[in-house]
C-alpha cells in the first residue's frame, strides 16, 4: 500500500497539480477550485458551447516510478470535501508498458463531511502501475474540492449487485412477417442491453439508463435514454420505469427543474439556460400509462411538470410570441447556439406535447386543475406556433427568429410535427402531406424523409462513421420518422403513416446506425444505436401490429396499420410481453386486404386487464368472438369492445 497526506505545509509530495485548479496545500489538506477559464469571446458562441459540452478534464498526477504490481488490481482511494457539484470523478492509472487504463468514482455533491471515495482498477497481469492520475472537477463549472489523503492498496472485493432477471434480448418477442425476423427483432433488443449502463451511481443517477452507444461512452442523455426506454419497455416495464426515475434523480440535482442533455453537462447543479429536446415527457408518461405503481406515477407526474415550467418560464418562452426558444441539442440542426433567439418547430411541438401529456395524467390522478391548465397550455402553444411559424405562401412551418421577428428559409422535415397531437388546422395538414408525399422533396417513395428537403439549397449527404451536425441537413433520422409517422396518424392519414412506417422498418431492419445516408440508405454514425433501435421496436409493435397497453385502466388497444406491400400476409407476433402483475404474454395475428381484415388475440400469464378494444382505420363494419363483445366509437372510429378472456378476434370490413 502506498499513502500520501499532503500534511507539509505547500508539499503536493510529488504530485503535479494543474496551475488552473489553484492548488493550495495547507493544514493537512490540497485544497482545489474550479479550473479557471480564460476568455474566449473571439471564437464565436465559445461561451454558449460552454454551456453545453464540458471540456476535457485537467488530471492531477501522481509521482512516477511508483512500480505497483498489478496481478490482483488496485484499489485508489481518497478522503475528499466535495464544495461543489461534482459527482463523479475520473481516475487514470498508467501501467509500466506506457498504457492506460480509466475508472470512475462516484462523489456525493456539495457535502461539507469528508467522504471516501475510490475507484477499481481489475488484475493486469504482468505489468505494474508506474503513476496514476485523477481528475475530481469532471464538469469543471463551479465550487471547491479538497483531498487529504490518497493512498493506493489491493483491490477490495467486487460487491455483486442483484442482477436483473434475464435480459431485453431474451424477452423478446417473436414475429413472423415478410423481410423482418425474429433475429433482427431480438438484435434491436440486444443493442438496447449493449447500451444499458449499471454501473451506478454515475452522473448523480442511482439508476440503469441506456448510454447512446458507442463512442458517446458511459452517460446518460435525456434525450437518447427516453427514446430507448421507449422500446425497451416491451421487454421490461420495471426496468423502464427505473430508467425515468433516474432521470427524476438528474433533475433534482438542479434547481430550476430542467433535466440536462447529459451527464457531463457543466452546468448540471445550478440553474441554466440550456437541457435538449425534450422526449421526456412522452416517455415518462408512456411508461406511467402502463404502471400500476402509483408512487411511480405520481413521481413521474411531478417531474414532468417540474419539468413543463422550466420550458414555460421567461428563461425559454418569449414572452411577445408565446413560443418556445432553443439552442442546437435543444432542436435539430445545429443552426443556433444563443439562448432566447430562435423558436423552433421541433421543440415547440415537442413542449406542447408534454404539456397535453400533463394535462392527461392529472386527469388519471383526478386533478382536474391541473388537466384544465395544462390544457390551455397546450392551446396558447398551438396557436403561438400557426401565428408565428406558419408560411402560407410555403405550405409549412419554418424557425422563427424572435429578435428580427421572421421566419427561417430552410425547409426541415420537422415541419410535419405539427401533424402530432392535432397542432396544425386539418387545410395545412392537407397541405402538408402533399408536400411530404410530392416527388423529390424529401424522398418519400425513394428513401424517406430526408431531414433537410432535396430541393433545399442547404441540403447535403453525409457519409462518415464519426457523427458531425452536417448530419442533420440531409441524411435519415429515425427520430425524424417516428415523430412524422405519429403525426400522420394524428391526422387521420393512415395509409401514408402505414408506408412510412414499413419504408422505417426496411431501412433500419438489423442496421441499427446512428443515421442513414440519403444516397442509397446505407448506415452511418454509432453502429449499434439505441434509439435507432428502439423505435424499430417501437414502429413494429406500436404501429404495424397496432399495440397499446393501460396496465392502470386495465385495457389493451388494437390498432394495426398494415401497408399495401404486406396486404393478403398473414402477420404474427408472438408472446410479447406486457406490463401488470405476472409474465402476461399477447400474441397477435393480424390478416388485410383491400375489402377486409381480421385480427386474433390470445393472452395468457396475466389478469391485469379487462378489456380489449380492436380497430381498423377505414373500417365501415365490425364484428368480433370474445366474451361481452360490443361495438362502439372510440376516438372517432368503429370500435369492438371485448372482455380480455383467453382468446378474443375481430373482423374489419372496408
Amino acid at each position: 500500500m502506498k499513502n500520501w497526506t499532503f500534511t507539509g505545509y505547500g508539499n503536493a509530495e510529488g504530485f503535479v497539480i494543474p496551475e488552473q485548479l489553484c492548488p493550495e496545500i495547507s493544514g493537512g489538506v490540497l485544497k482545489m477550485r474550479c479550473p479557471y477559464k480564460p476568455d474566449q469571446a473571439r471564437e464565436p458562441f465559445s461561451r454558449e458551447r460552454g454551456m453545453i459540452y464540458a471540456e476535457t478534464p485537467l488530471i492531477i498526477w501522481s509521482p512516477a516510478g511508483l512500480d505497483i504490481p498489478m496481478d490482483e488490481g488496485a484499489d485508489l482511494a481518497f478522503e475528499i470535501r466535495n464544495l461543489s457539484p461534482e459527482t463523479d470523478g475520473l481516475a487514470i492509472m498508467e501501467f509500466n508498458d506506457g498504457s492506460q487504463k480509466q475508472a470512475h468514482f462516484s462523489l456525493n455533491p456539495y457535502q461539507t463531511a469528508w467522504q471516501p471515495a475510490h475507484a477499481c482498477f481489475p488484475p493486469e497481469k504482468g505489468l505494474a502501475a508506474d503513476r496514476f492520475g485523477f481528475a475530481p472537477f469532471i464538469l469543471g463549472r463551479c465550487g471547491d474540492v479538497e483531498v487529504r489523503a490518497v493512498s493506493v492498496r489491493p483491490c477490495a472485493p467486487a460487491v455483486v449487485r442483484a442482477a436483473r432477471t434475464g435480459t431485453l434480448a431474451e424477452r423478446a418477442p417473436a414475429v413472423d412477417l415478410p423481410v423482418i425476423s425474429s433475429d433482427s427483432l431480438k438484435k434491436a433488443f440486444a443493442t438496447l442491453d449493449l447500451c444499458l449502463y449499471q454501473d451506478i451511481p454515475t452522473a448523480g443517477v442511482t439508476e440503469p439508463f441506456f448510454a447512446p452507444g458507442g463512442r458517446y461512452g458511459p452517460l446518460w442523455w435525456q434525450l437518447d435514454n427516453s427514446l430507448a426506454a421507449a422500446g425497451a419497455k416491451w421487454a421490461d416495464q420495471v426496468l423502464c420505469e427505473r430508467i425515468i426515475a433516474g432521470l427524476c434523480q438528474a433533475q433534482a440535482q438542479n434547481p430550476d427543474g430542467r433535466i440536462d442533455l447529459y451527464g457531463r453537462s457543466p452546468i448540471r447543479g445550478t440553474s441554466g439556460d440550456i437541457s435538449s429536446l425534450p422526449k421526456f415527457f412522452r416517455a415518462a408518461f408512456d411508461v406511467a400509462s402502463r404502471s400500476t405503481d402509483e408512487g411511480f406515477i405520481l413521481m413521474a407526474y411531478e417531474a414532468m411538470k417540474t419539468y413543463l415550467g422550466w420550458w414555460l418560464s421567461p428563461v425559454k418562452r418569449d414572452r411577445e410570441s408565446g413560443l418556445i426558444t432553443g439552442v442546437f441539442e435543444e432542436t435539430f440542426p445545429p443552426d443556433n447556439w444563443q439562448p432566447q433567439r430562435q423558436a423552433q418547430v421541433d421543440l415547440n411541438c415537442e413542449v406542447a406535447e408534454g404539456a397535453l401529456c400533463v394535462s392527461r395524467l392529472a386527469h388519471r390522478l383526478g386533478n382536474e386543475y391541473d388537466r384544465r391548465e395544462y390544457e390551455q397550455v397546450f392551446q396558447s402553444l398551438k396557436e403561438a406556433v400557426n401565428s408565428c411559424l406558419w408560411d402560407e405562401e410555403r405550405g409549412a412551418y419554418f424557425t422563427y427568429d424572435v429578435r428580427e421577428k421572421r421566419r427561417s428559409g430552410r425547409l426541415i422535415c420537422s415541419t410535419f410535427d405539427t401533424l402530432r397531437n392535432g397542432v396544425a388546422p386539418p387545410d395545412r395538414a392537407e397541405r402538408l402531406v402533399s408536400l411530404l408525399t410530392a416527388p423529390g422533396v424529401f424522398g418519400w417513395g425513394e428513401l424517406p424523409v430526408t431531414s433537410v428537403a432535396r430541393n433545399d439549397a442547404e441540403f447535403v449527404i453525409y457519409e462518415e462513421r464519426n457523427y458531425l451536425g452536417q448530419a442533420w441537413f440531409g441524411d435519415i433520422w429515425s427520430l425524424r420518422n417516428e415523430s412524422i409517422i405519429a403525426g400522420l396518424c394524428d391526422a387521420g392519414y393512415y395509409s401514408q403513416a402505414a408506408r412510412l412506417t414499413w419504408d422505417t422498418l426496411c431501412l433500419a431492419n438489423g442496421n441499427y446506425c446512428e443515421f442513414f445516408s440519403a444516397r442509397d440508405g446505407k448506415g452511418y454514425g454509432v453502429i449499434d444505436y439505441a434509439w435507432t433501435a428502439s423505435q424499430y421496436i417501437q414502429l413494429l409493435i406500436e404501429r404495424i401490429f397496432g399495440i397499446r397497453c393501460d396496465a392502470h385502466d386495465r385495457f389493451i388497444e388494437i390498432m394495426p396499420l398494415v401497408p399495401d406491400s404486406l396486404q393478403g400476409r398473414k402477420l404474427r407476433l408472438e408472446n410479447l410481453a406486457l406490463p401488470g402483475k405476472g409474465d402476461g404474454r399477447l400474441t397477435l395475428e393480424v390478416m388485410a386486404n383491400k375489402s377486409e381484415a381480421s385480427v386474433s388475440v390470445e393472452m395468457t400469464g396475466t389478469e391485469s386487464y379487462d378489456d380489449f378494444y380492436f380497430m381498423m382505420p377505414g373500417a365501415k363494419e365490425i364484428s368480433g368472438a370474445a366474451s361481452g363483445a360490443r361495438i362502439e366509437e372510440r376516438a372517432g372510429k368503429l370500435c369492438l369492445k371485448a372482455g380480455t378472456g383467453r382468446k378474443a378476434s375481430a373482423t374489419f370490413r372496408f
